[in-house]
């Protein structure tokens, strides 16, 4: 397929603001495809299929491929170059809006600009996936990974840790990619898994908080939000800090687990909140 034949066809230039970098290259859509074990049963999500690459071959394998792109500019190149496939549904939708149907895997090249909210959104909405296989900015990806104390952990970190596997397959170079994005890429792997779960419904709330500055103490990013806590004295708020023996710990040095511990002493069994704010 000729790619800057067909934008030009119909006149479409890549979007920044949308994180429009359209892959090109056929050899990394078949490496996804085969990450993802695609079978002749499993219904596949892809979000942002841009110009149908990866769509096709995962048609190829899947039962189902459901496809959603924001961008209706694409619609008549999907069109056309998806014609002779029957098992793909095309929705032209936001996927932050979308209401999914049931999953088995997930496979998409995600847009940089909305990575981290796609990955809250996959975790919401699709509980009952298998594999997902995500191509991603390099350092988006070495989040995903990032373990206590490493320079890259992250809200994003703690919170799909204590969900999903995650591993990075490969590092993509900007040519297989049109326009080519500034950065490297990196093609990840999320598996669900079994194991630590949060006990506190204010998990990912006080998680939020702490990242909010995850280079300082314990103590000071607690301070820092103490309108958060439901009116509690700061006094209160302390003693109990205290007790876990966390304050003077570095954020990022915190493992799940730790986070947790944190949750019960400042929120007190409260309702979730459910804010995970827009950092990652």
């Amino acid at each position: 397929m000729n790619t800057i034949g067909l934008l030009k066809r119909y006149g479409i230039v890549p979007k920044k603001k949308l994180g429009q970098n359209f892959l090109v290259c056929i050899e990394v859509a078949e490496r996804e495809v085969r990450y993802a074990d695609i079978q002749k049963d499993d219904v596949v999500l892809e979000i942002g299929p841009g110009l149908g690459v990866l769509t096709r071959k995962l048609a190829e394998r899947a039962k189902l491929v459901v496809a959603v792109e924001k961008d209706l500019r694409l619609k008549p190149v999907l069109e056309e170059v998806l014609a002779p496939y029957d098992n793909i549904q095309l929705f032209w939708e936001d996927i932050l809006s979308f209401n999914p149907p049931p999953c088995t895997k997930i496979v998409s090249n995600l847009p940089y600009s909305i990575s981290s909210p796609i990955i809250f959104w996959i975790m919401e909405k699709i509980p009952g996936f298998s594999r997902a296989v995500i191509c991603c900015q390099k350092e988006f990806a070495k989040k995903l990974v990032a373990l206590p104390g490493q320079r890259e952990y992250s809200r994003l970190s703690v919170v799909v840790g204590t969900r999903m596997r995650a591993e990075i397959l490969e590092t993509l170079k900007p040519e297989v990619f049109f326009p080519p994005p500034e950065v490297d890429s990196a093609l990840v792997r999320l598996e669900p898994k079994t194991g630590y779960q949060p006990k506190n419904p204010q998990f990912r709330l006080m998680t939020h908080i702490l990242f909010r500055h995850k280079r300082k103490k314990v103590k000071n990013a607690v301070l820092h939000h103490l309108s958060r806590f439901g009116g509690k004295q700061p006094e209160t708020l302390l003693n109990r800090l205290e007790k876990t023996g966390l304050g003077e710990r570095r954020v990022y040095t915190l493992s799940p687990e730790e986070i947790d511990v944190l949750a019960a002493a400042f929120f007190d069994g409260e309702e979730e909140d459910g804010t995970d704010g827009e950092n990652h």
